[in-house]
């Protein structure tokens, strides 16, 4: 419970999202932090910020906390703003390219990224809120949609296993709760005993089981 060595460190603003990185494995660890006044830091492993991002101060309000990705073996920052934007960072914290979502809407739950060896064969998997599931690459390219609406007052949200490259797409409605896989094929089904204000989670097992969680807030 002591502190250690070159620690605490105080930031000029309050922290909104946290990450830790390990580019290669080799424990030479990173603290990817973005603060309640939109800027992102990068600090090494002693708590140092990394002169390149200075920090980066981002125009629009930061909603997800910033991820890191591989693209081509190599390593990127994806940041996505409220307005639908969706910003790429290199290592150096260079901006590479900026899109936008479909129809410029945040998306609801979390996303999934599927690394490949360009900005073209790199995905961006979401769900937006009226139950459309895209599939867009790096360029903003928009590939492929899914819509597994079922009436109008249905609700989505999609959440990655813990620790783990899938994910799943859980549809609320009064009386059922449904879980689609990454293809958008339905799992299961079950009965809602009326609330739509749940907390998901999922989790695989050692024995390779996913175990689903659902938390009536």
């Amino acid at each position: 419970g002591r502190d250690v060595a070159d620690f605490p460190k105080m930031l000029p603003s309050d922290v909104r999202f946290s990450g830790l990185i390990d580019y290669d494995r080799s424990k030479n660890y990173r603290f990817l932090i973005s603060s309640q006044n939109n800027q992102i830091y990068l600090f090494d492993k002693k708590g140092n910020n990394l002169s390149e991002w200075g920090p980066k101060k981002i125009e629009k309000e930061i909603i997800r906390s910033p991820q890191h990705f591989k693209m081509g073996g190599k390593d990127y920052f994806i940041v996505f703003l409220a307005d639908g934007a969706v910003q790429v960072f290199n290592r150096k914290g260079d901006l590479l390219n900026i899109f936008h979502t479909k129809e410029k809407k945040v998306f609801s739950g979390n996303f999934y990224l599927e690394s490949g060896m360009s900005s073209t064969t790199t995905y961006l998997y979401y769900i937006s809120k009226e139950g459309v599931v895209v599939k867009q690459n790096m360029k903003g390219e928009i590939l492929t949609t899914n819509n597994i609406l079922r009436g109008k007052n249905s609700e989505f949200i999609m959440e990655r296993i813990v620790n783990s490259d899938k994910f799943y797409l859980y549809r609320v409605d009064v009386d059922k709760i449904a879980v689609f896989n990454m293809e958008g094929t339905i799992i299961f089904e079950k009965q809602n005993s009326g609330s739509t204000n749940f907390n998901f989670q999922c989790i695989e097992t050692v024995n390779n089981e996913v175990v689903f969680s659902f938390f009536d807030v």
